[in-house]
């Protein structure tokens, strides 16, 4: 008899749309104080404010270098700096003696005009001869003249750029996508240092199944800010609509370390994923990992049982799994759903599951009746039974 529950088809967690206004360009501020090591306000102190990039999660480099100097009264200001993550570094003789910004809990962000403080205080620094050399190599000067031309043209082409992004994103909410696609990409073009530009580009062409295209788009994304899960989960969405499941393996994993407390989202989309592509033992797979970061995820028990019922062969380890989502008060639907489900793998197989504490009966018994006909008039032992089918 075969089961004539339907299954359903996999629904992933919606795509994340990254829609946030616009960092201004050049609008921050990193601003301070220095005190001398005779505990004085220091004058003339160099002061380097350097924009860092992230190659991965444990190693950055410097992608701009600002410098300041302290005034009369020990302190400085540095206005007009892009947004993005800081060190600050305070420079004695030429050579990095203190830093801040440098560790975690110790993070300078300056973003949508933000103004940042680091002060130093050299009564607690070591001696000028025992600083150590900066925390990153310093960009070449054409590097720097190549990234200062980048963002003047980026403040000149600020009208457009806003502009575009507010058209493509009412053109995206209004499901109007080829506009969308359309707009974001002026904003690429006005300004291409706009990581949530090429992420909402990806967004509209996936809507449109060009997921070659989207996978380019979340790439060059991720290459602006590579730390951002959200990009990465994405790229997976994308790569496993175009049927590159392992590439797109690879994609919801990193967002699942990037952030661990929505790494249970992201491997959820990857079981979809494999449910969708009747990959059963790679979506079970996903799915425990869901389980691993959330215990009582009722949507990930319910997938996992789903993807054991994709063969008969695997259905009747559904059971415990959906006995135990009915424990977890699912709503009214989806209980009525997972009763059914049950009804369906009894009658259809009433006689393939077994559960752990029916083998461990049998086999008891089986043992106790081999031992009565051992003790009756010297008889030979019937063998014992065998255990039965393990639902593991």
């Amino acid at each position: 008899m075969k089961l004539s529950v339907k299954i359903l088809s996999m629904l992933v967690v919606g795509i994340l749309l990254i829609l946030p206004a616009f960092a201004q360009t050049g609008e921050g501020i990193i601003s301070g104080k220095v005190i001398g090591r005779d505990g004085m306000p220091a004058q003339n102190i160099v002061i380097y404010v350097d924009r860092m990039n992230s190659l991965n999660a444990n190693q950055k480099v410097v992608a701009q270098r600002f410098e300041t100097k302290t005034g009369k009264n020990g302190g400085y200001s540095y206005n007009g700096l892009p947004p993005g993550s800081y060190v600050v570094s305070l420079v004695e003789g030429g050579r990095v003696l203190m830093v801040k910004g440098d560790t975690v809990g110790d993070v300078i962000t300056i973003a949508n005009g933000r103004e940042a403080n680091a002060n130093f205080d050299m009564t607690k620094a070591p001696a000028a001869a025992a600083a150590g050399a900066p925390g990153g190599p310093a960009p070449s000067p054409e590097a720097l003249a190549a990234d200062r031309k980048a963002m003047e043209e980026a403040v000149k082409n600020k009208g457009v750029r806003d502009k575009a992004f507010a058209a493509g994103k009412a053109a995206y909410e209004a499901k109007d996508y080829e506009e969308a696609v359309k707009q974001f990409q002026t904003v690429t073009v006005a300004d291409p240092k706009q990581d949530v530009a090429f992420a909402n580009l990806g967004n509209a062409l996936h809507a449109l199944k060009r997921e070659e295209e989207a996978a380019a788009a979340y790439e060059k994304a991720i290459q602006l800010k590579p730390m951002e899960a959200a990009y990465y989960n994405n790229l997976g969405l994308t790569l496993g609509a175009a049927k590159k499941l392992d590439e797109a393996k690879t994609a919801f994993e990193t967002a699942a370390s990037l952030d661990p407390l929505k790494s249970g989202d992201y491997l959820f989309n990857e079981g979809a994923m494999y449910n969708n592509n009747n990959d059963y033992p790679k979506a079970i797979e996903a799915f425990k990992k869901t389980l691993d970061k959330d215990p009582n995820n009722k949507s990930a028990m319910l997938q996992i049982a789903l993807s054991y019922m994709g063969t008969e062969a695997t259905m009747p380890q559904a059971v415990p799994i959906l006995e135990k989502f009915l424990t977890l008060k699912p709503s009214a639907a989806d209980a009525e759903l997972a009763k059914a489900y049950l009804e369906a793998i009894k009658t259809t197989a009433p006689t393939e599951y077994k559960s752990e504490k029916a083998i461990a009966d049998e086999k008891a018994k089986a043992e106790k009746d081999a031992k009565a006909a051992a003790q009756k008039g010297g008889a030979k032992a019937a063998p014992a039974a065998p255990a039965g089918k393990s639902t593991k």
